[in-house]
């Protein structure tokens, strides 16, 4: 049994020599790291020493000793610290006779020596412990003690001394508040039988070389001149909370001689280290190391995360959300569990999490199964993953105790985060992710329970109506659609009628296959029990539909484009029992059904009550599209990267081949791109046999495009433009032929000396006070086109303004009625004078130059009059006499930003019209 030695007999019976190789006291220093550790450990003894039911283990100190000297090698500051901590409560209880006895010193320098000599001597040190025992702050306590005669100015020069000297000085701040248990304190240190902090003291004796030896092996422990890694220092404290715990770990041996072999930090050091170390790409063995440990430290910290959220604990505040957080960290906790200072009944569940997860990342192959990066606790959905993989592993890994290969544990891993996607577990309405966890772990118990061969066995099997991991969490209705789709998934994948990574090809939104799977006969039922004992699914058709669509990538992003709008028009028009394509009078009678919306490859949670006719008519028209298709393709040859372009071209070549749909829209809109796609996104009227489009004669569009016109609604600008057209619905007096439009900023001087003010007061607008804040105007002209008296209406008519080789033509066209089943087009065609277009073109470029100058002007001359001036509506003074002034509109635009805007109408006479007919 493991020895428990206390302070008071090793001081007494050996004289403890520092030697001079060791390094400085540095629990005292004043760097953060050395702040958190005295911190820690004052308030920890503090703690234990008010309460006998707790102790400090300060672990094993090893030196070797000669007669009676003792020379530490490894816990020289540990034993530092306690006898600080032994000196001030023996002044504090008047003991001070055992000082004298205490035989403690450093030989790291002269001035290390004398200073613990100083403490040894009672009379002259009680002037420290007077400062020390004030009631003044730590600082004011620093600076009084450096002050005093005795303190000599070469202890300000050595480390050890002021180590000494803060560390005093913390530790008798924090001790103020417990002076009426000071004896109570000492005699809990003093006692032999149950120290209050103890340890245990290793040694070896070398009578001759004692202090050389020590040396050498300090040496030797320290080569490398780095401190333990923070992984290192956390390694320790697991391996000590598994010592303490290990008859409760039923992951090691039952046998005396191998039950070390079996736990993490024997694995680690002689298993774990090698696959780590094979799944790292650094090049030097320093880079390799830092980043083990590192991957390693992410890995505990998670699994302690997890452990946290299952078993209702604080989450540390380096682990969780600031707003769940607790005060601690997870270094702090851990350290705390293993020194005993907090008890944690269920701690050896964290072990056995940490022990399993472990296993399987580096039990399953040669390199890790999984790195850090992929269960990130600080990424929302990264997180979610991480929560169901350490639950996931934890249970199937603790049937068993599996330490060869965790293989099939990582393959149905792999098909329960599937599940998990599918599930879209991060939109679930869960007050918190204990819930969440809650809910996994239900379903988990019932994977670990039913699933021999996979995850899918659990989703088949399982009657989610009478063993619903989310029932108490009002979870079931929200989640039905996603359920059943999930079931049909898992037994299409348990009959081999399909394959997940096909299945998953169809990529569509949230990957929600409801469509799918109803065209294909799956969803007949919205039944979430046990399906156990349904008959096996044929997966022809299925099959053959993925197929189809998968090689054209995102099946989403497919059903965006034009060519399969058309088809799927097509498709709507399509009679697939009678095998043939409706009448030119069905299809236009313009049912609306052509129209595509991406929404029907959705699947809302509302819809297992049943789906609404308007989405089972649209199912239906994708099912005989994915037909036409797949029939299509068959007879043709063509691939499936290419059989929705060819089809189109295939629809064409029909409308072309075969009468009766010469009137038809739909010819019209399989054939152009343009004109085509308002048809194919917007809703048809049907008025006296002409199909029309928002008042719209589709007819005249389409003709329009099928004569080399480029159909653009309602072009705002027309300058620069050749061969465009632009059509208004409503009786338009003008068009805009061209703008110009500028925001001018400019600044006050830097010492604001007043040049931009103006004494001339303003309606409304800037500041002229002389505030020093930049100033925004903005400065607009429009050109229009008036054409009221041009001699043609062009309500509800096409026309067009074509521009080419600066000659302007504006056409209309109008419905002349039918001749011989033909509907008759008349063509109006006339020229624009061309200059008043010119005049135009000349004022806008007049208009651009005199902006830009005005602009540039206050930067040159420091004279904003021309601004404050424009703003006053004197455009002269500001432009110049030989200025054209338009009609002016002045604008409040954004508080005190103002926004002048001139226009000129250039007026369009009457013209000379020449009249065409054409048939369609």
């Amino acid at each position: 049994m493991r020895r428990e030695d206390n302070f008071q007999e090793l001081v007494k019976n050996k004289k403890i020599i520092i030697p001079i190789i060791q390094r400085d006291y540095a629990q005292g220093r004043n760097n953060p790291k050395a702040i958190s550790v005295r911190t820690r450990l004052i308030d920890e003894w503090i703690d234990i020493l008010r309460n006998p039911n707790l102790r400090m283990d300060f672990n094993y100190i090893y030196g070797n000793e000669t007669g009676d000297i003792f020379y530490p090698v490894d816990g020289q500051q540990r034993l530092t610290s306690l006898y600080l901590l032994h000196w001030y409560l023996a002044m504090a209880t008047d003991n001070t006779d055992e000082i004298d006895e205490w035989q403690f010193d450093y030989k790291t320098r002269n001035s290390a020596s004398e200073f613990f000599s100083f403490l040894r001597d009672a009379d002259k040190s009680v002037t420290l412990f007077d400062i020390l025992h004030s009631d003044t702050r730590e600082e004011d306590k620093q600076a009084s003690i450096r002050n005093e005669s005795w303190f000599k100015t070469k202890w300000e020069n050595d480390p050890t001394v002021v180590s000494c000297v803060n560390f005093l000085c913390m530790l008798s701040g924090k001790l103020s508040d417990y002076e009426e248990k000071f004896d109570a304190f000492w005699t809990r240190l003093n006692d032999t039988s149950c120290p209050a902090v103890y340890f245990t003291c290793l040694n070896e004796c070398d009578d001759e070389y004692a202090e050389i030896d020590a040396a050498k092996k300090y040496t030797r422990m320290n080569a490398r001149g780095k401190r333990l890694t923070n992984f290192e220092n956390l390694k320790a404290m697991i391996d000590e909370i598994e010592m303490k715990n290990i008859k409760d770990l039923a992951y090691c041996s039952d046998d005396e001689q191998e039950v070390l072999s079996d736990t993490i930090s024997w694995s680690y050091d002689r298993s774990y280290i090698d696959c780590l170390f094979n799944s790292r790409q650094e090049n030097s063995l320093i880079e390799k190391t830092k980043a083990i440990n590192d991957e390693s430290e992410k890995w505990f910290r998670l699994v302690y995360y997890v452990y946290a959220l299952a078993n209702a604990r604080e989450i540390p505040s380096d682990l969780g959300l600031a707003s769940e957080a607790g005060s601690e960290s997870y270094e702090d906790v851990v350290y705390k569990i293993s020194q005993e200072r907090v008890p944690d009944d269920k701690i050896t569940e964290y072990l056995y999490m940490l022990k399993a997860v472990l296993e399987v990342l580096c039990n399953s192959k040669e390199k890790l199964a999984f790195k850090y990066d992929k269960f990130k606790i600080s990424d929302g959905d990264k997180r979610i993953h991480a929560i169901a993989f350490v639950l996931f592993v934890t249970k199937l890994w603790h049937k068993d105790n599996s330490k060869d290969d965790n293989t099939s544990i990582v393959t149905k891993w792999e098909q329960f985060k599937s599940a998990i996607v599918d599930l879209q577990f991060d939109t679930w309405s869960v007050s918190d992710e204990k819930e969440l966890s809650d809910i996994l772990s239900v379903m988990i118990d019932g994977i670990a329970n039913s699933s021999s061969v996979s995850v899918d066995e659990y989703f088949v099997k399982n009657d989610f109506e009478k063993d619903c991991p989310f029932k108490s969490f009002d979870l079931k209705n929200d989640l039905k659609c996603r359920i059943i789709e999930r079931k049909i998934k898992s037994k299409l994948i348990l009959d081999g009628t399909a394959v997940e990574s096909d299945i998953n090809k169809v990529l569509v939104g949230d990957r929600r296959w409801g469509y799918l799977y109803y065209i294909c006969g799956f969803l007949s039922s919205w039944d979430i029990g046990d399906w156990s004992k349904k008959p096996k699914w044929d997966g022809t058709e299925l099959n053959s539909y993925i197929g189809l669509i998968e090689g054209k990538g995102s099946f989403e992003q497919l059903m965006r484009t034009r060519i399969a709008k058309v088809v799927f028009a097509y498709a709507s028009q399509y009679d697939s029992i009678n095998n043939c394509l409706l009448s030119t009078s069905d299809i236009n009678a313009c049912n609306n059904e052509h129209i595509w919306n991406n929404d029907y490859l959705e699947w809302n949670d509302d819809e297992y009550d049943g789906i609404a006719d308007e989405k089972l008519k649209m199912l239906n028209h994708i099912k005989v599209m994915f037909d036409l298709l797949l029939s299509f393709k068959a007879s043709s040859g063509a691939s499936k990267e290419e059989v929705f372009e060819k089809y189109v071209e295939h629809i064409n070549t029909y409308f072309d081949n075969n009468a009766g749909y010469e009137e038809c829209w739909l010819r019209f809109a399989t054939k152009f791109a343009v004109g085509g796609k308002d048809l194919l996104d917007s809703e048809l009227e049907n008025e006296n046999g002409i199909v029309t489009l928002r008042s719209v004669p589709v007819i005249i569009r389409t003709y329009l495009v099928e004569n080399g016109h480029t159909y653009v609604d309602k072009i705002s600008r027309l300058k620069d433009f050749n061969k465009k057209s632009n059509y208004f619905t409503a009786d338009e007096k003008r068009i805009l032929f061209t703008s110009t439009d500028t925001t001018y900023t400019f600044a006050p001087d830097a010492d604001n000396s007043g040049k931009y003010q103006h004494s001339q007061n303003t309606s409304w607008g800037w500041d002229l006070s002389g505030n020093t804040v930049n100033r925004n105007m903005d400065l607009s002209y429009r050109a229009y086109v008036n054409l009221a008296a041009m001699g043609k209406t062009i309500k509800n008519n096409f026309w067009t303004v074509d521009i080419e080789n600066g000659k302007y033509t504006i056409k209309v066209y109008e419905i002349g009625g039918t001749n011989n089943g033909k509907l008759v087009v008349n063509i109006s065609e006339a020229q624009i004078d061309s200059n008043s277009i010119s005049t135009t073109e000349k004022n806008i470029s007049q208009w651009k130059s005199r902006f830009e100058s005005i602009e540039k002007e206050p930067q040159k001359t420091g004279n904003y009059d021309h601004w404050i001036e424009l703003w006053n509506n004197d455009y002269v003074t500001a432009f110049g006499p030989s200025f054209v002034q338009g009609s002016v509109t002045y604008d409040k635009n954004g508080g005190q930003r103002p926004r002048k805007v001139w226009s000129e109408i250039v007026s369009v006479p009457a013209l000379t019209w020449s009249l065409s007919t054409v048939e369609i």
